[in-house]
């Protein structure tokens, strides 16, 4: 699948600190974290169990409000990803206060 969708957040090291968190907490957590845009045109949905396995669901909503669309992914990763995703979050969406 390939979607895009232009994205504001007036915050965007919350992005990269959501990503160190994940790796942060490595041995999993209950329930789901979601973390969404203002506007809600992006969510990610957040899964993890104790055995090292991470899901992350996206969804991205675009165009126009008469004829709007939704794209969905889910992406599997394991522990072992998890720092090297961080970084490049942090790479990416700059680094955020009280970060690692």
């Amino acid at each position: 699948m390939n979607a895009a969708v232009r994205l504001y957040d007036n915050q965007p090291t919350r992005w990269a600190r959501l990503f160190s968190d994940m790796a942060n907490e490595w041995r999993g957590w209950p329930g789901t974290k979601v973390h969404e845009t203002l506007e809600g045109d992006l969510r990610l949905s957040l899964e993890a169990d104790k055995l090292g396995h991470f899901t992350i669901r996206v969804a991205l909503v675009g165009g126009e409000p008469e004829s709007p669309w939704r794209a969905e992914e889910t992406i599997h990763l394991e522990t072992g990803q998890l720092d090297d995703l961080a970084e490049r979050a942090r790479a990416y969406f700059g680094e955020s206060i009280g970060s690692n």
